[in-house]
């Protein structure tokens, strides 16, 4: 508790040094987003039925519909950052948060909260495609899932209380909200941002395998790039460049 305790201030400090620490989105709006808002951006993720995980498929969707409820709707004014971590917090059993999936050291273990990191991945991708500005973004260290992983590499964002959140900051000169919502008849998490007026712009994502290691007895690892290009007027450039590795993890693939 201690360690976390001062993981959070390490956290708030580096924040505030880099002048976020006053300006966080937390306005949360039931009525939903006002007619006439624009979508800037519409994300989603198949939720996969694993048959491994037994009931826990069940306790991570509960989850995700806990983070809709924690989130959606939130307003982002001009100038302001949005931090899932400010808004969800620490996903405990007293909060509502059931036991689920989490990738703990290269182990899948039960832990509450568990799931929550596709909500975290599909906010990202939202926030990219939307051309916002990202702070904060974190993949897996591990590609457990291999070819069953539910996003590509270098799309994933892992969360984490205190360790890995997920951080965007609205540049434009309009509000921007979230729309979130567990789509059980499509099985996927969406995520879809919506502004007032057109921004005017668009952007295409891509990434690309850079390196591949492939040591004996282990899951591969990999290096990759992810960039966004944007267009606004004819003018095309990168407005967003991050790569990342996964490292190799010893055991068998569970693409099966």
């Amino acid at each position: 508790m201690k360690l976390k305790f001062a993981r959070y201030i390490l956290k708030r400090t580096g924040d505030i040094l880099l002048g976020r620490g006053m300006n966080f989105a937390v306005r949360i709006d039931s009525s939903g987003i006002p007619d006439g808002w624009i979508c800037l951006s519409d994300f989603r993720t198949g939720i996969k039925n694993r048959p491994e995980l037994g009931e826990y498929n069940r306790n991570r969707i509960h989850n995700m519909r806990l983070c809709v409820k924690l989130m959606n709707g939130v307003g982002i004014m001009p100038g302001q950052v949005f931090s899932m971590m400010r808004l969800v917090g620490d996903p405990t059993e007293k909060k509502g948060f059931a036991a689920g999936p989490v990738l703990s050291r290269g182990k899948l273990v039960m832990l509450d909260g568990g799931g929550l990191c596709q909500v975290s991945t599909a906010i990202f991708n939202s926030a990219l495609l939307a051309g916002l500005n990202i702070l904060e973004k974190h993949n897996h260290r591990y590609d457990y899932w291999g070819d069953a992983r539910f996003i590509e590499l270098g799309r994933d964002a892992a969360y984490a209380f205190i360790l890995k959140d997920i951080k965007f900051k609205n540049r434009f000169r309009f509000p921007v909200r979230l729309r979130l919502a567990v789509d059980e008849q499509a099985c996927e998490f969406v995520c879809g941002i919506y502004s007032e007026r057109p921004s005017g712009e668009t952007h295409t994502v891509r990434t690309e395998v850079l390196e591949e290691y492939r040591p004996d007895g282990f899951i591969p690892g990999w290096k990759v790039k992810t960039e966004r290009m944007s267009e606004k007027d004819g003018v095309s450039r990168t407005t967003y460049s991050m790569t990342e590795t996964y490292l190799p993890l010893k055991g068998k693939s569970h693409d099966t």
